[in-house]
């Protein structure tokens, strides 16, 4: 099954805490300390969510006064966000393409759990860049290329645990952070800070650690 047919065939259960992305629920508490943590978020600040799914870090993100907007290609997704950012009554701009954002430019792009189901991941971080302000950053997380990120990204998380739909992650598709910190580079970007995180099974929450053998965060700025 194609990736972009599960991303489909899933989604109305975005906001399903116990569905399909329920893992995802459990890391936004972590993915908003971190984001927190390398960014000032004001009404001022400028965020857009590429790869935004049903909305699980742009509506979190909105709630801290922030204007937001979201890309997705998945129709199914983006009427997911939209229906919860109403009933919230948080306006957020959701669109299915970038060349729908027209000139605006952005403080902030998040790219959360995004980069490992891009074709050409070095092109897409150039069209991204257009979309940043003078000194903008990129938040980017996604999984390691190791044994240890396809026996639990893959066979533990989608196999065993259930945390993940079948089939969503191809590790051959999974980006070593060297690999990362040189296509932004190339590209002109300075590298702020590159941060390892995990599942504990002991708190039964993610928390930051400090391999980056399965999941990472980095931050980058022009």
């Amino acid at each position: 099954m194609q990736q972009s047919t599960i991303f489909s065939d899933l989604s109305n259960t975005w906001w399903n805490e116990k569905g399909p992305y329920k893992a995802l629920h459990w890391l936004t508490p972590l993915r908003m300390e971190y984001v927190c943590k390398m960014m000032e978020l004001s009404s001022l600040t400028k965020v857009l969510d590429v790869g935004c799914g049903g909305g699980l870090m742009s509506i979190p993100i909105k709630r801290k006064g922030c204007k937001v907007w979201g890309v997705d290609e998945t129709p199914g997704s983006l009427e997911s966000a939209r229906e919860k950012a109403s009933l919230e009554g948080l306006e957020i701009e959701f669109y299915s393409n970038l060349q729908d954002l027209g000139e605006e430019k952005f403080d902030l792009i998040l790219l959360l759990e995004v980069l490992e189901h891009v074709a050409a991941p070095s092109d897409f971080l150039l069209e991204l860049q257009k979309y940043l302000a003078p000194s903008g950053r990129i938040i980017i997380s996604t999984l390691n290329r190791t044994f240890m990120s396809y026996l639990l990204g893959i066979v533990v998380a989608e196999e065993v645990l259930k945390w993940a739909p079948r089939g969503i992650h191809r590790w051959s598709d999974f980006i070593e952070p060297s690999e990362l910190i040189m296509m932004l580079k190339k590209q002109g970007f300075k590298i702020c800070d590159l941060q390892g995180y995990e599942y504990s099974i002991f708190s039964q929450q993610w928390q930051f650690g400090k391999s980056l053998n399965i999941n990472y965060f980095l931050t980058a700025q022009l």
